[in-house]
């Protein structure tokens, strides 16, 4: 039987817990923005150590349960794929450090987020210098 076309539907297979992990992260970027606008650094901390906590809660049991049944999920969804066991546990290995990954892209998000409202200030005063100096000649 050739292995051609077995990755991607692994990938398929990984990506429903993954969907899930990045819709719950991407969801706590407003909550833990909102906390630091109003400089509430102990909400930050507790929202933060949440969404490690409930992604690791999410991602576990789903990484188990697909590490235990790599074959038989194969089976019953591919047919025709179903020698694909071992890339299925290699990729639900991975699943799990993306899932860490994309906690930490929301810190990274809102650090960006922040840092972008003081660089736009920043931005108005260079223009202004540079239109008051006439630095563009």
């Amino acid at each position: 039987m050739e292995l051609s076309g077995v990755l991607s539907k692994v990938v398929t297979i990984i990506h429903l817990p993954l969907a899930i992990t990045g819709a719950f992260c991407t969801a706590l970027v407003p909550a833990i923005s909102s906390a630091i606008s109003v400089k509430d650094y102990s909400t930050v901390n507790k929202r933060l150590s949440f969404s490690f906590f409930a992604s690791i809660l999410i991602i576990m049991p789903c990484a188990a349960g697909l590490i235990a049944l790599a074959n038989p999920i194969l089976q019953l969804i591919y047919p025709s794929a179903s020698s694909g066991a071992q890339i299925l546990i290699l990729s639900t290995i991975t699943m799990i450090f993306v899932s860490m990954n994309y906690v930490v892209e929301g810190r990274i998000i809102w650090i960006w987020k922040n840092l972008c409202t003081c660089n736009s200030t920043w931005n108005r005063s260079s223009s202004k210098i540079n239109n008051e100096y006439n630095f563009n000649k």
